[in-house]
């Protein structure tokens, strides 16, 4: 029995389809439209929110996010909402913002960085290197002190957890300058814990 994806609330799942189109069938919920994942899974969605993700038209394989959101607010209910995966440019934007590359292929994963933040970043101290690659050895060959890597590694998670602070604030900036009260500060949030996840998965967040 193939494997059923689950949704947590607020939490964007990325995922490919198989093939183009789901199926429509009677479940004990009514009716659903099931869909086969790439990776083999199966997902179920109600048909208005299967509607969303056939808006997209989305090609076999095309990665994409659908998130279950929830306000937390009794009685609210559940929006589901469904967009494509970012695939920008790496390097500084038009807006003064900065893409950074999640891998070394050119592309970045939605990680946009205010210039504030990415100057913080190119100042965090670096683990010196013997040139080859390795470390430099203390006395009589023995492993250094690691006193200056952990005080970097803090220096690094600072530098991070005050970039994504920067990130948001500055997105939530853009959203009420631009769209005004049509894009909520959940919306942001979520649009930014899903480009922050895809990042991680490509390599570009070592230090979440």
């Amino acid at each position: 029995m193939r494997e059923i994806l689950e949704f947590s609330p607020n939490v964007p799942a990325q995922v490919a389809l198989a093939y183009g189109v789901g199926k429509t069938i009677e479940t004990k919920f009514g009716e659903r439209v099931m869909f086969t994942l790439a990776d083999g899974r199966i997902m179920f969605l109600e048909p208005e929110v299967a509607e969303k993700v056939n808006e997209l038209k989305l090609r076999a394989n095309q990665p994409f996010f659908i998130c279950k959101h929830r306000d937390g607010k009794r009685g609210s209910p559940v929006e589901w909402r469904a967009w494509l995966s970012p695939d920008l440019l790496a390097g500084e934007q038009p807006d003064g913002t900065f893409v950074v590359p999640a891998n070394g292929n050119g592309k970045a994963a939605a990680s946009v960085l205010p210039p504030a933040a990415v100057t913080a970043a190119s100042k965090l101290p670096r683990t010196p290197s013997n040139g080859n690659g390795s470390k430099p050895m203390g006395p009589h060959g023995t492993a250094p002190a690691p006193s200056i890597d952990v005080q970097n590694g803090w220096a690094r998670l600072l530098a991070q957890t005050n970039a994504l602070v920067d990130v948001y604030a500055a997105a939530l900036n853009y959203a009420s300058e631009k769209h005004g009260n049509q894009v909520k500060a959940d919306d942001v949030r979520c649009l930014l814990t899903t480009a922050y996840i895809n990042q991680a998965r490509n390599g570009g967040s070592h230090g979440a």
